[in-house]
Order: structure tokens, then sequence, then C-alpha cells
């Protein structure tokens, strides 16, 4: 597919990168970038993510799509992969920001999931023209269109030494709001967004945290599900953490037993959560 060139003073949902400094004036892609502007979300983190990450990335990009929102992401391994995923399974619009020509896919066993994303009405976007080759610098140049093309960034399993890091120092300095999804304390994939909450990033518990500070007009109008109970929540954030069956959730959580069995019965209802041979799951990540 032959890539097109769009101007970013012509294009509305271009045009935030313009005040950008550095910046080039024009960017290159194969599929459609929306007219106007709309809300968006870059969600990024290590090519190495565990299964916690990769199903919280694919989840959080999946509720965020139905609900309206572009996901922006860089196409690598990872978190970024299952974040393009999710966006179209759950049906919405991704768009992936490459570090070469776009007359390439890197990395290659993303091909197919990059011809979906332009399938599925996303695009493929660049800074380099066709014929531009792979480099490492050319990766941290990536991250400042991931941030820039977002309202908000957010950070789901990271080293705290990474090229996340780096993506997130962009985002501060073009103002836009910084999330982090908190993990294990035993889990070095967990130190960057951990540190981040620290240093006072927002926490990020669900796509609804996202959407009430960058779009709350879209929670009315979405189909995510709402946990307002508390003992919904404390249940829904241990099974995040591990599979349990009802015995062991009765005395993780300290809650009436009672409680315990309706709080799950609507968890599962609402697709949450699910019971196999005995033992809760948050809803399996979907390949």
């Amino acid at each position: 597919m032959k890539s097109n060139t769009y101007l970013l003073d012509e294009n509305n949902f271009l045009r935030c990168v313009t005040s950008i400094a550095n910046m080039p004036d024009k960017v290159y892609a194969n599929g459609f970038i929306p007219d106007s502007r709309v809300p968006t979300v870059a969600i990024i983190g290590t090519r190495r993510p565990t299964l916690y990450g990769t199903k919280v990335a694919f989840d959080f990009a999946e509720a965020l799509a139905k609900a309206g929102v572009v996901i922006v992401s860089g196409l690598a391994y990872g978190i970024d992969s299952a974040a393009h995923k999710g966006a179209l399974a759950g049906k919405g619009t991704t768009i992936a920001v490459m570090a070469h020509g776009l007359d390439t896919i890197y990395p290659s066993g993303n091909t197919q999931l990059a011809h979906d994303i332009v399938a599925q009405g996303g695009a493929l976007i660049s800074s380099y023209p066709e014929g531009t080759p792979v480099h490492k610098y050319r990766f941290l140049e990536r991250n400042q269109w991931v941030s820039g093309l977002a309202d908000a960034v957010v950070v789901i399993e990271a080293e705290e030494r990474s090229g996340t890091k780096a993506t997130v120092r962009y985002a501060l300095d073009q103002g836009k709001d910084v999330f982090a999804v908190p993990g294990p304390i035993t889990s070095s994939r967990s130190n960057g967004p951990n540190k981040l909450i620290q240093d006072g990033a927002h926490i990020a518990l669900s796509a609804q945290d996202i959407l009430a500070r960058i779009a709350p007009h879209l929670i009315a109008t979405s189909k995510l599900p709402i946990m307002i109970d508390p003992d919904r929540k404390r249940i829904y954030a241990e099974l995040c953490d591990v599979p349990s069956t009802t015995n062991q959730l009765f005395h993780s959580t300290g809650l009436d037993y009672g409680a315990l069995v309706t709080a799950l019965t609507f968890l599962e209802a609402d697709g949450l959560v699910d019971n196999r041979a005995g033992v809760w799951h948050v809803r399996r990540y979907r390949h």
C-alpha cells in the first residue's frame, strides 16, 4: 500500500503535534487518520510483559476503544501489540507510530497486526519517508509522536530504566496526563509504573479512571462496566494479582461469605471474571 502525506496544520487530528518543538510539518500514513480531533490515549510499556500486563493492556484498550477513544502505540512486541489488539477487539480505531519508512514493517512478526489495523480503519504513521531504515535513535524520536498525538499516556509494566521513561518525559514536557497501572512490588516490570505513581502520576485501575480525566462525557455513553461497589472492586483487584477459589477469596478479602458470592455473581454477569474448574480468574486475554 502506497503511503499518503498529511500536513500537520491541515488535519485537525494531527494539529496538536504542531505545538511540539522541532517536529516536522508532515507525516506519512498508510490507512486512515481521523479528520477531527477525538479523545486519544497512548498505551505503552515493556516488550516483555507478564500475563497480567498483557491482559491489562488488552482490556484497557478494548474498553477505551468501545467508548470511542483512539488508541496509539508503537507496534512493538509486548504491551504495544496487546494495546493494538485490544483496540481491534473493541471495534475501535488504533494508530501505530513507526520508527522507519512505511515500505517495511518492524518487527516483521507484527505484519499481520499492521494489516489488521489498517483494515479496521486505523493507520500506520511515520515521520520518515519510504526507504528510511530502522535505527535505534529513531525509536526515541518516534516516542515523541506517540505521546504527542495522545491526550493521555498510560504506562503498563516497564522497567524503571527503559524507553518508556523517555516517552513519559516527552508527555510531561508536552503537558499530557500520565497514568500508570500499579503492579506487584515483587515484579521488576512493575518498577516503572509504581515509581511513576510514587512521583505523582495518576493511578489507573480501570479504563473509567482515564475517561473521567480526559473525556468524562464518554462514560455515560459507553458500555463500560461500572464497578462502584467496593466489594466488587476489592475482589477484582485480588484476582488481577492471582486466580483464586471462592474459599481463598473469603480469607484474603475478609468479606462476609454471602456478600462475596453475590459480588462474584455480578462480576461474572458483567463478563469481568469467569470460573474455571472452581478457580476464579479475571476475564482471559484473547489472542
